[in-house]
């Protein structure tokens, strides 16, 4: 357990530290950004339980094989198998169901020309089951964060309280699921 603290500890100050910089340095230069502040202030968050998620899968893994470089090179698996099943599920999530041509005036309004069919669309079951899988993935997540405003997105504020419901739940059931796993092993 101690090792859980430990990791999030650090994890929380480090993201801490780079948001504040962030946040100043854009300050500094005068960056304007379109979030607003309740938008930030949920992103931080889900940041915040993304670390957590990752941190709760490491130590889930870690308690299990008490041998270190077993743990790690199963850790290691595992987030590559995150990065793999994110690149796989976001291109199917984020097909477009249309192609587009548009025409953007002096002021900035949008005007659609033409729209026509997107032949390789694998649905809208494929694409909802996809975005459910990106949920459920802490790399899903992030990059649902980090697009956050594009226009895939549009600052949908109901897929942020989304990240935050399932990192939660996700937290909550590793946890859960280490203790009792762990209560059940013998201790060397």
């Amino acid at each position: 357990m101690s090792k859980l603290i430990i990791c999030i500890t650090t994890s929380i100050l480090c993201e801490l530290i780079y948001m504040l910089i962030v946040l100043i340095g854009g300050k500094i230069l005068n960056i304007e950004t379109k979030i607003t502040l309740k938008e930030l202030i949920i992103c931080i968050i889900d940041t915040l339980l993304i670390i957590i998620l990752y941190c709760s899968v490491f130590n889930f893994v870690s308690m299990i094989f008490s041998e270190a470089t077993i743990s790690t090179i199963i850790n290691v698996i595992i987030f590559i198998f995150f990065f793999v099943m994110e690149m796989y599920v976001g291109s199917i999530a984020y097909e477009p169901k249309y192609f587009e041509e548009k025409f953007f005036d002096a002021d900035g309004n949008e005007t659609v020309i033409s729209q026509s069919p997107n032949p390789n669309y694998p649905g809208d079951n494929k694409v909802a089951f996809a975005k459910t899988v990106e949920l459920l993935i802490p790399v899903g997540q992030a990059s649902m964060i980090f697009n956050a405003g594009d226009e895939h997105n549009n600052t949908d504020e109901g897929i942020l309280y989304k990240i935050l419901l399932y990192s939660a739940i996700e937290i909550c059931i590793i946890n859960v699921a280490g203790i009792y796993i762990f209560s059940k092993k013998e201790i060397k």
